[in-house]
C-alpha cells in the first residue's frame, strides 16, 4: 500500500469564528509529526503512526494527505468506520485530488462492498483518467463482481500502457483475456 503523501500549504482549523491562524513554527511542527508518522506507517508500526498523525492533525489539521494516511493506518488496523470518517475528511478538505477518493474505493473493496467501492474509482478517475492506484482499485473490484464491458476491456489496456509492477501487468493481462472472451462469447 503506497502512501499518498502531500500536504495543503494553506489553511488552519476552522471553528464557529472561521480559520484559525497556524503560525509557520508550528506548520513546520506538524509537518515533521506527519512525516515521523509516514516513516512509522511504512515500517508497520500502526499504533506509532496513528499517534502521529493525530498529533500533527491537532497542530495542522488542514493536511489532506494526513487525513489520508491516517485513514491507510486505520484501515491497516481494521478499523473501518474511522477510516472512513479520516477519507471524508480529506475529500472535504480537496475534493479535487483522486488519492482520497480512491482511499475510499479501497475502503469499500477491503470491507468486502466491491460494488460501493466503484463508485469511489470512478470519482478518483474523473479527476485523473490515468491515476494508476484507481485503475487497480477499480480493475479488482471488477474482478470480484467478474463483470465484461467493452470500456472495462479499453481501461485495462490502458492499465498496461501504464503499470510498471510485473504482478499487477500479469493481473491487468489476464483480466483483459477473460473480459474478452467473456465479450465474444456473451457471458
Amino acid at each position: 500500500m503506497v502512501l499518498a503523501g502531500g500536504c495543503q500549504n494553506t489553511g488552519g482549523s476552522r471553528g464557529s469564528s472561521g480559520p484559525t491562524p497556524v503560525a509557520s513554527g508550528d506548520i513546520n511542527r506538524a509537518r515533521s509529526l506527519t512525516s515521523q508518522a509516514d516513516e512509522a506507517y511504512r515500517r508497520g508500526s500502526f499504533e506509532q503512526a496513528d499517534k502521529l498523525y493525530r498529533e500533527s492533525l491537532q497542530i495542522y489539521p488542514s493536511q489532506t494527505g494526513a487525513w489520508n494516511n491516517l485513514g491507510n493506518v486505520l484501515m491497516a488496523q481494521k478499523n473501518y468506520v474511522d477510516a472512513r470518517a479520516a477519507f471524508l475528511r480529506a475529500i472535504d478538505l480537496e475534493p479535487d485530488r483522486p488519492e482520497p477518493h480512491t482511499s475510499m474505493g479501497r475502503l469499500y473493496l477491503e470491507a468486502k462492498y466491491a460494488e460501493d467501492s466503484l463508485e469511489h474509482f470512478n470519482e478518483a478517475l474523473a479527476i485523473d483518467p490515468r491515476w494508476l492506484p484507481a485503475i487497480r482499485g477499480k480493475a479488482a473490484a471488477l474482478h470480484q463482481l467478474a463483470r465484461a464491458t467493452p470500456e472495462y476491456s479499453d481501461m485495462l489496456r490502458t492499465a498496461l500502457l501504464l503499470e510498471s509492477d510485473n504482478e499487477w501487468r500479469v493481473f491487468f493481462d489476464r483480466e483483459r483475456s477473460r473480459v474478452e472472451q467473456a465479450l465474444l462469447f456473451g457471458g
